[in-house]
C-alpha cells in the first residue's frame, strides 16, 4: 500500500508539471487572425487598418488570405476565417455585414470644361437618388 501511495504521489507531481507545462506554452502562443479580402480590394484605407492593428495587438499575428467574394463567403461559413473584407456579398443569413468606411467620390475634369467651374455636382435627379453629389476636382492638362 506503502508503495502504490509513493507512486501516486509521484504522478501528482508529474501530472502538476505537466500542467504548469501546457499553461506556459498556452500563455506564449497566440492564434493568427485570419482575414479574407475578397475582390481586389487592396486599399490604402484596409492597408492603414492591417497596420494600426499591428500596433496595438502585435501579439496576435495577422494571417491575410486573398480570394474571390464566393470563396470569402464559403470561409466564412466554415470559419477558416474570422473576419472579410470586400466591396458585399449577396446577402447571406450566415454572414452579417457591416459597412467598414466610405470614401469620397471624386469627379475629374479638364480646368476648360464648363462643369469645372461648379464645386459641387448635383446627381440626385439623374442617378435616381443612388449618388447625391460629387466635389469637383480641376485636372490641369
Amino acid at each position: 500500500m506503502k508503495k502504490l501511495l509513493e507512486e501516486a504521489r509521484k504522478l501528482f507531481v508529474r501530472l502538476r508539471r505537466i500542467k504548469r507545462v501546457v499553461r506556459e506554452i498556452d500563455a506564449r502562443h497566440r492564434e493568427p487572425l485570419c482575414i479574407g479580402v475578397a475582390d481586389g480590394i487592396a486599399q490604402p484605407k484596409l492597408a492603414e487598418c492591417f497596420s494600426n492593428w499591428r500596433a496595438l495587438a502585435s501579439n496576435i499575428p495577422l494571417e491575410i488570405t486573398e480570394m474571390r467574394a464566393a470563396e470569402l463567403v464559403t470561409a466564412l461559413r466554415r470559419e477558416e476565417v474570422d473576419v472579410g473584407f470586400s466591396f458585399g456579398v449577396p446577402d447571406d443569413n450566415a454572414i452579417v455585414q457591416e459597412v467598414a468606411w466610405s470614401y469620397p467620390l471624386v469627379a475629374l475634369l479638364p480646368p476648360e470644361h464648363e462643369l469645372a467651374t461648379r464645386e459641387e455636382l448635383d446627381f440626385r435627379r439623374r442617378s435616381g437618388g443612388g449618388v447625391s453629389s460629387l466635389s469637383c476636382v480641376s485636372v490641369p492638362r
